[in-house]
């Protein structure tokens, strides 16, 4: 694996982000995700997934994130992508979007990446309280999970199978599956 190109390259550019912000990789790690990485999707309409990489402080954030578009930037030029990296704003926050559907903002010292530049501007009017949607923290089930779940977790997950279950093709996947025993085991 150590010596193989794609790991030699990868050293290159961890070596190159050591160089350029002046830190060991430890430590942008840790000035980067110091607040926690979350990942969640939506498996039923609308569909969408969103990442969000909370950092320790906006400017390093806003540094990393400079340095990574440059970078992603200069190589989509030498394979002469049509894809473009287009940066611009939106109410306070700086946003992006990287192709046909992956939107990014920067929000409040967080790294917000998602699918789909609807579901990106959906998360930021929340955070605006331009919405009234009911944001995570408002489900009832999450809430009592996350009252379950030890409260120095490294990590931990949930899953809303109510709302998976409301959709028809996975209502009916599961009812399919529970006629066959050896499929359930």
């Amino acid at each position: 694996l150590y010596d193989t190109t794609n790991f030699q390259q990868f050293r290159q550019l961890v070596a190159y982000f050591e160089k350029q912000l002046g830190k060991s990789r430890d430590e942008i790690l840790d000035d980067v995700s110091a607040g926690g990485l979350v990942i969640a999707a939506r498996l039923t309409p609308p569909k969408g997934a969103m990442l969000v990489l909370q950092s320790k402080g906006e400017a390093k954030l806003r540094q990393f994130v400079d340095l990574t578009l440059d970078i992603l930037t200069k190589e989509l030029e030498r394979q002469e992508s049509k894809d473009k990296i287009v940066r611009k704003k939106y109410e306070r926050f700086d946003v992006g979007q990287i192709g046909p559907k992956l939107s990014f903002a920067l929000a409040d010292g967080a790294l917000l990446v998602a699918s789909e530049s609807d579901v990106l501007k959906k998360v930021l009017d929340l955070q605006l309280e331009k919405s009234s949607d009911k944001t995570i923290q408002q489900v009832e089930s999450f809430a009592a999970a996350r009252k379950q779940a030890p409260p120095k977790a490294l990590a931990w997950t949930w899953l809303n199978v109510d709302e998976l279950r409301r959709n028809e093709d996975f209502n009916n996947g599961l009812q399919a599956a529970s006629l066959d025993p050896l499929q359930t085991l």
